[in-house]
């Protein structure tokens, strides 16, 4: 059997992603139907064809990579008869997500936050097939080997196991942090996606032990909401938002894609996405799920679909959060405290990252691809991303250089020189070239 459900696991070694829902699962918390992929699976089927072990990936990924493109014809069909009989034994309808479960991701020090793949809201064998092939192939990506060597662990660079799990339509979803005795909680209407891409505002809750607000912002505007039939929505078109009556306004979809971007109307835009109630059944769920699975500091991503709350997946926390305010007296977002300065250069290809020149300062929408190769070269990072719990924000914290969010890179000169400061969210442009150094800061959280 290649795919097994969750409710039959006895020994749990499917990558951190996966172990921590079949914990949770195990537990009696509330996540998605979900399924498994062991990773051994993949590797198997690499040693047959290829004739090369685990250990001998590293040196050989390329070959690894080729065969994962043109996948063994009968492997192919193996995988599709078995997505068959899953949806089979669900529902036809059933709406999925693939998740890359990787040893390595998720994990205590480095979490690869983003790096991996995620497909989501997919229906068609077919295309979950393809899904699954692509969570394989994507452990071989620009950004998954500069991460490796990053972190020092090349010796595990192998294809990942595969989490499947079934797509939850929520009508307001996020991502909550616990660090110590406090809770962080950023929420919106629709899909995380939106927060964990960095993408959008949202509603920022600040929370003492005992689940009292200590802070609150509203910055939601645009969400990620779910397609779920063939009609092509076009850009300026209303849309009913499912939660209510009201409409929302599409500014992005591409047909390839199961999602869309749209603009809030003023009225979902300025109500609290969560009540207080929800606020605390979220709190006590999160130290439930921080218990059981023994996660002092966690990162949940949750949904409430139909008023039922269900966690996604959870990971340990790898850095401490620069501050647990939004602000740092700056303009933007605080993500690594340290003072840089140096010429700004935007980086959105493989080409452009390896020209980037050493101790410069990155430009990007966010932390991912090959824009990677690059910031192990830059003295700061300016980001596009706005959350403080978006990946991208994650990977910007073990990196370790100084970096400032929610910027508009437009506004950015590109080839000038500037001084960002990682801990006051502050960026200045500057005239002289004067060299500084760079200066870490190390801050407590809460």
């Amino acid at each position: 059997m290649i795919i097994e459900s969750i409710d039959q696991i006895r020994e749990i070694d499917y990558g951190n992603k996966a172990n921590n829902v079949i914990k949770m699962f195990q537990e009696n918390i509330r996540v998605p139907e979900s399924w498994v992929i062991s990773h051994n699976y993949i590797l198997r089927q690499i040693e047959k064809y290829l004739e090369i072990s685990a250990e001998e990936i590293a040196d050989s990924y390329s070959r690894v990579v080729e065969f994962l493109e043109n996948y063994p014809v009968e492997l192919y069909n193996e995988l599709y008869n078995e997505v068959k009989e899953m949806l089979n034994g669900c529902n036809k309808k059933a709406r999925l997500v693939v998740r890359s479960s990787h040893l390595l991701e998720d994990g205590d020090n480095y979490s690869f936050s983003g790096l991996f793949t995620t497909e989501i809201n997919i229906s068609k064998p077919v295309n979950i097939v393809e899904a699954i092939i692509e969570c394989w192939k994507k452990c071989f990506n620009e950004s998954i080997l500069e991460y490796f060597r990053i972190s020092n662990n090349q010796q595990l660079l192998i294809p990942c196991a595969v989490l499947i799990q079934r797509f939850i339509p929520s009508e307001v979803a996020g991502v909550m942090f616990k660090f110590g005795t406090n809770f962080c909680i950023n929420s919106t209407w629709g899909m995380a996606k939106s927060i964990v891409d960095g993408s959008t505002g949202y509603d920022y809750w600040l929370l003492d032990k005992n689940g009292d607000e200590q802070d609150y912002i509203n910055s939601k505007k645009d969400i990620n909401m779910p397609v779920f039939s063939l009609t092509n929505p076009r850009v300026g078109e209303d849309m009913p938002f499912f939660l209510s009556e009201r409409n929302v306004k599409v500014k992005r979809f591409n047909n390839t894609n199961n999602f869309l971007y749209a603009q809030l109307d003023d009225s979902l835009s300025a109500v609290r996405s969560l009540n207080q109630e929800q606020i605390a059944e979220l709190v006590d769920l999160c130290i439930s799920v921080s218990r059981k699975l023994n996660i002092a500091n966690c990162d949940i991503e949750w949904a409430y679909s139909k008023k039922t709350l269900y966690i996604l997946q959870c990971r340990s926390i790898t850095r401490k959060m620069l501050s647990p305010t939004l602000n740092g007296g700056g303009d933007f977002l605080p993500l690594v405290g340290g003072v840089s300065r140096g010429a700004c250069y935007f980086v959105s290809s493989e080409s452009e990252a390896k020209a980037f020149p050493k101790g410069a300062i990155l430009v990007a929408k966010r932390l991912t691809g090959a824009v990677l190769l690059a910031a192990s070269k830059a003295s700061g990072c300016i980001l596009e991303s706005k959350s403080p719990l978006s990946h991208s924000a994650i990977i910007a914290r073990e990196l370790g250089i100084p970096a400032v969010g929610a910027v508009e890179i437009k506004d950015i000169a590109l080839g000038g020189i500037y001084e960002i400061d990682g801990e006051k969210g502050k960026i200045k442009r500057v005239i002289s070239d004067t060299k500084m150094e760079t200066k870490n800061v190390e801050t407590d959280f809460f």
